[in-house]
């Protein structure tokens, strides 16, 4: 499995593992996939860095797209953009964030099987 794949299989909130367990129940993370076992998160892995780099990397291209199309298609100020672009992406980020964890743990779960210690 490559890393693309293991990060969208974790963007649906599914198990990396096994593609078909979920990875939350009520907005908690499981601590293993309750279909086929696997440990979802270790202890130091540095999953909620991950998570927050999956997130600001959304927030980031949504601002940056919401920029361009404001800068080509509007013909607004440059300082009214910047503010409705900036508010779009911590709105990106804030909407995102589940599945950003999700995402991390599929990125977490593609560099546990390549690069095993």
């Amino acid at each position: 499995m490559g890393l693309a794949r293991a990060f969208w299989i974790g963007w649906r909130l599914r198990c990396p593992a096994c593609s078909d367990g979920s990875l939350e129940a009520g907005g908690q993370l499981h601590p293993a996939c309750p279909r086929c076992g696997w440990q979802l998160t270790k202890p130091g892995e540095g999953d909620w860095l991950v998570t927050w780099l999956v997130a600001y990397t959304v927030g980031c291209v949504a601002l940056l797209l919401s920029l361009l199309v404001l800068y080509l298609f509007t013909g607004l100020g440059i300082g009214t953009q910047l503010i409705i672009s900036s508010v779009l992406g911590v709105v990106a980020t804030a909407v995102t964030f589940r599945r950003a964890r999700g995402a991390a743990v599929g990125i977490l779960y593609f560099l546990r099987r390549h690069w095993e210690e």
